[in-house]
């Protein structure tokens, strides 16, 4: 292979595309400046003369091509890279401000960090990508080419606007996770494009301008988590018990100032979150919820402290600091006597 390090870089590209990936590899190891090689030349070349009939193989040798063009493209911007699998088997990918450290030290997925970039058009040959977060302020534009891979289950879009999203995103039916926050969201802007999402688990529209809770939404039954947290809301509608799959429930700093009783029919519930809200009482069908692990309520207007939470053999946290209720010592001793860590 040292023979390729005399080559003129047109025809060093000419010759890549018709070696197999472990040549590839070998040569990029030998290689003192791989400036010269074009990776978009080669894949076309590759295409063009090799794997027009052969898709296996092509499917391949595009995700390990897309690979180093993403490298190559992003060698001389600010990157802070983790080691690939030797495959080159991308599966996630993180462009955003998140810190990486905890990330990493959770997963095992390969990954790329990066800090400021525009994601290259062959981001679509990454056929085995199931994760990516994309920040605005790091990735001003969405390519289209990201929502073609059908085996994305996660996606993170943080401070976007619904222009920038590409609508392709809300017809990935293998979607687990779809987290739009920050995108200033209205209502007609999420209006009727959830319902596509059959197999979505956890869904986040946090921190956006929303005032009632889209209506598709009730038709994800596979949904255990949802988060609609640091939004306008003012009510939750009664067909919010057609979640029957819902675990985890976030609706805290909103308007709402009272629960339907259809709520307390989520019974798998185990997180509630409804602080900062303008509730006046907590119903006592509260009791309902016998799966409940935590359940935040500070800072809101309740005046009676709802005692039917003593009762919630499987509530461990509770918060219900900032409300306008009174704790009897007799009450104080009851709390303490069920070892619930209350914040009151």
């Amino acid at each position: 292979m040292n023979y390729l390090k005399d080559i003129p870089g047109d025809l060093i590209n000419i010759i890549i595309s018709f070696l197999d990936i472990e040549s590839i590899k070998n040569y990029l190891i030998i290689l003192e400046n791989d400036d010269l090689i074009n990776w978009s030349m080669i894949s076309k070349y590759r295409f063009d003369f090799y794997l027009k009939d052969r898709i296996n193989e092509k499917n391949q040798y595009f995700s390990y091509m897309a690979c180093e063009i993403l490298k190559n493209k992003l060698k001389h911007t600010n990157v802070f890279q983790k080691t690939l699998e030797e495959n080159n088997n991308l599966k996630r990918l993180n462009l955003s401000l998140i810190e990486s450290e905890n990330i990493y030290k959770r997963s095992n997925y390969s990954s790329i960090i990066i800090k400021q970039i525009e994601i290259p058009k062959e981001i679509g040959y990454l056929s085995n990508l199931k994760s990516i977060i994309l920040e605005h302020s790091i990735v001003p534009k969405i390519p289209e080419e990201i929502f073609n891979l059908i085996n994305l289950k996660y996606v993170f879009l943080k401070g976007y606007s619904i222009e920038k999203i590409p609508n392709k995103v809300f017809t990935l039916t293998n979607l687990k996770t779809l987290s739009l926050t920050r995108c200033e969201l209205t209502d007609k802007d999420i209006s009727n494009k959830l319902s596509s999402l059959v197999n979505i688990d956890f869904l986040e529209l946090s921190h956006n301008k929303l005032t009632t809770i889209p209506n598709d939404i009730f038709t994800l039954t596979k949904l255990s988590r949802l988060n609609l947290s640091d939004n306008k809301l003012t009510a939750i509608p009664e067909n919010i018990s057609q979640l029957t799959n819902l675990v985890c429930l976030d609706i805290g700093r909103n308007n709402i100032y009272k629960l339907p009783e259809k709520l307390f029919d989520l019974i798998k519930l185990e997180v509630l979150n409804l602080s900062s809200n303008n509730l006046t009482y907590i119903p006592s069908k509260i009791v309902n919820f016998s799966n409940l692990h935590i359940f935040h309520f500070k800072n809101n207007k309740i005046k009676d402290f709802p005692q039917e939470i003593i009762h919630l053999h499987s509530l461990s946290v509770c918060n219900a600091h900032n409300n306008l209720f009174k704790i009897s010592d007799e009450l104080s001793q009851m709390i303490y006597n069920k070892k619930i860590r209350f914040f009151l």
